[in-house]
């Protein structure tokens, strides 16, 4: 059936069902699992669509190196209790941070890249005009890539 599965994770509650099925699905297989997190450049998503309080506000590049600092600390965390959750059940997964990277391009890019034969995600069943302004990574996941997508709600 399914020899490599590719899940991802942003550290939610929403994104760790579909981690938690992922892992589930990849112990009864015998399955690779590989984990991907990724996180978007700062400005990119301060200035998205002005929504932000702080749109067009200029970083120095210390304020800039603080925040990739973050970002990398909160993703060797998040990936590190993904890890504890998959040894727990005796999978070992490849834990992968994108950072700079929109979160569905990482997805399906990684995906492509590792040779999985399933991506599992977690969504948050966003509806109405919370869908259409803050969009669907799991719509755009789904719309880039041609393998087989389970969505957890």
């Amino acid at each position: 059936m399914f020899r490599h599965i590719l899940t991802a994770t942003d550290g939610s509650d929403w994104a760790g069902k579909g981690v938690t099925k992922a892992i589930g699905l990849a112990a009864a297989l015998k399955a690779k699992l590989t984990v991907v997190m990724a996180s978007e450049s700062y400005p990119d998503y301060l200035y998205a669509a002005d929504l932000s309080p702080y749109a067009g506000t200029v970083f120095t590049p210390e304020q800039m190196e603080t925040n990739r600092s973050a970002m990398q600390t909160h993703a060797d965390e998040v990936l590190a209790l993904v890890s504890e959750e998959a040894r727990a059940l005796g999978v070992h997964p490849r834990l992968l941070y994108v950072p700079n990277t929109h979160p569905a391009v990482a997805i399906t890019e990684k995906a492509a890249e590792e040779n999985a034969d399933l991506i599992i995600i977690g969504s948050r069943g966003r509806r109405g005009i919370t869908k259409l302004v803050l969009g669907s990574q799991a719509a755009e996941v789904l719309a880039g890539t041609q393998l087989p997508v389970m969505i957890i709600k």
